[in-house]
């Protein structure tokens, strides 16, 4: 499979084929307000965002009440005041198809790339193109529209990977068609904090992608999209496929899942020998018509032995108050997540499952996950302010070894400002 993963690769090079590939600081997000001509018609454009968040995890905290094991599964339960994104967006413009765009997210102890291409646009009458090469999400990622990550957005596409991608759209009246193709280098597994008030910190998470980085046996993903649209219908289907090394991969999920050793298939002779499929499909629809928006999403995934899906549906409506009104928008959105991991309450042994009750074994859970948020456009395009709530279910119960569920209480509230530029 390695090598005809590696033949394929340059022919992705040959194809233009996109979707539009969702952009975090792009004109419709974040308008350009700070630009700097320069020599031949560049331009250097500055953006950036700067969140400020008070969170609420449910339960009692503060002085005396926060716990030791409060603190090494969620972070804390104490409401407190965070920093939740600065970020600064560079971005030189070059006329008609080519730019670099990059951004740098900062926190209160180190800064990062988070993200940076070169990016590639050129259009020929009712044909469009767009390529991108370097570090940037997957061209999959869509605009949540709730700061809270989708349970998709964790797991599968939230964190930069190094790529090469060609997308083309065709539009005749109101039929556009869409294309894509990706080559990608596999981002290594790792765990995911379910929790956005626990500041990413503890055991309560889900086995996802972090974000791309070298590592031994690192080899392609391949991936693909095709998108449809109809007036105010919009419906896409994906898919990646490639292979797990042993770091970032069979030796994450051995290490952080107890259960792993026990499925079928493992083979206990050689731990590094295993079956090193990898692959995530789904298919996404989306409906806006009146200032309301109705999306369907679903993907399903391969990681070695372990087979995961994600079911998301997500309803919202835009109350447009006044061009020059404060607030000049009033938005209401609720999203219901369902997160399983596959025969995770089968029996394995006599006692065992892959699933297991132990907090440190939650990435072995499964997650039901209901988001209401209530948002504000209270500035121009400028400033932003927010009311999430969030209920997590967790399902770690075995029918087969008959053993209860034991969920744990970490609904949590963030009242946010956003202040983009």
């Amino acid at each position: 499979m390695k090598t005809a993963l590696y033949q394929a690769l340059p022919a992705l090079f040959l194809i233009y084929s996109t979707c539009h590939a969702y952009d975090d600081f792009s004109e419709k997000r974040s308008p350009s307000r700070f630009i700097i001509s320069g020599m031949e018609d560049a331009r250097l454009v500055l953006k950036g965002d700067l969140r400020l968040a008070w969170r609420d995890l449910e339960g009692p905290g503060g002085p005396r009440l926060d716990s030791t094991t409060d603190t090494a599964t969620l972070g804390t339960r104490s409401p407190h005041f965070a920093l939740e994104s600065a970020r600064l967006a560079v971005r030189i413009e070059l006329p008609r198809t080519f730019a670099v765009y990059t951004a740098f997210a900062f926190t209160d102890v180190n800064a990062q790339l988070q993200s940076g291409w070169l990016d590639y646009r050129q259009s020929w009458g009712s044909i469009s193109v767009h390529g991108e090469l370097g570090l940037n999400a997957p061209f999959v990622a869509d605009d949540p529209e709730i700061s809270r990550p989708s349970l998709g957005e964790l797991v599968y596409w939230g964190q930069s990977e190094a790529h090469v991608t060609t997308e083309v759209s065709y539009s005749s009246s109101a039929l556009k068609v869409m294309l894509g193709l990706s080559a990608a280098m596999m981002r290594p597994l790792a765990s995911t904090a379910i929790n956005e008030a626990a500041q990413r910190r503890g055991t309560i998470g889900l086995l996802s992608y972090s974000k791309a980085r070298p590592f031994s046996g690192n080899a392609p993903i391949l991936g693909g999209k095709l998108g449809l649209s109809w007036h105010t219908v919009h419906f896409e289907t994906f898919g990646f496929l490639g292979e797990l090394a042993s770091e970032g991969g069979i030796d994450e999920l051995r290490n952080r899942i107890a259960g792993f050793t026990l499925l079928p298939g493992y083979d206990g002779a050689d731990p590094h020998v295993q079956n090193n499929s990898a692959w995530w499909t789904g298919t996404r629809l989306t409906w806006s018509p009146f200032g309301a928006r109705l999306r369907i999403e679903g993907v399903r995934s391969r990681e070695s032995l372990i087979y995961r899906n994600v079911m998301s549906a997500q309803v919202g409506y835009v109350w447009s108050i006044g061009a020059t009104s404060i607030p000049r928008t009033i938005e209401l959105r609720v999203r219901g997540e369902r997160y399983r991991i596959e025969g995770a309450g089968a029996a394995l042994s006599p006692t065992r499952s892959l699933r297991s009750p132990d907090p440190s074994q939650a990435i072995s859970w499964d997650y039901d996950v209901l988001t209401i948020a209530i948002a504000s456009r209270l500035y121009s395009t400028l400033l932003w302010a927010r009311l999430e709530h969030t209920l997590i279910g967790e399902e770690n119960a075995s029918a087969d070894l008959g053993r209860s569920n034991a969920s744990i209480k970490n609904n949590e509230t963030i009242l946010s400002l956003e202040l983009r530029f």
